[in-house]
């Protein structure tokens, strides 16, 4: 997943990865679609709810999981939460032949 903040004025590209996200919270990563329970599906809405003081989640789907979680960094970055997140790697870069390759994972933090 990819989007473009305004922070500060500035544009940035963020990349996010829910199985990262799960990882930097902590929590065991959710399974592939294919293998993943709708018990599973409860269990980690049920935690990301506890952590963040999420409102109700009413039997998201796996893909909506899969976005809140890696879209809690969003959040925290729009809300000028720096505590809340936590990039890794490198700036983006624009190659010889035009394009931009990613560059920072951004995932949630939980304190």
């Amino acid at each position: 997943m990819a989007l473009i903040l305004s922070v500060d004025l500035a544009c940035r590209d963020i990349e996010t990865y829910p199985h990262s996200a799960w990882q930097k919270l902590g929590i065991r990563p959710l399974a592939g679609k294919k293998k993943c329970t709708p018990e599973q599906i409860a269990q980690h809405a049920a935690e990301l709810k506890r952590r963040f003081e999420l409102p109700e989640i009413k039997s998201p789907t796996h893909d909506e999981l899969s976005a809140l979680v890696a879209g809690l960094a969003g959040v925290a970055i729009a809300n000028y939460n720096v505590s809340g997140y936590i990039a890794s790697g490198v700036p983006p870069q624009l190659v010889p032949e035009g394009y931009i390759v990613e560059g920072y994972i951004v995932n949630p933090r939980w304190l």
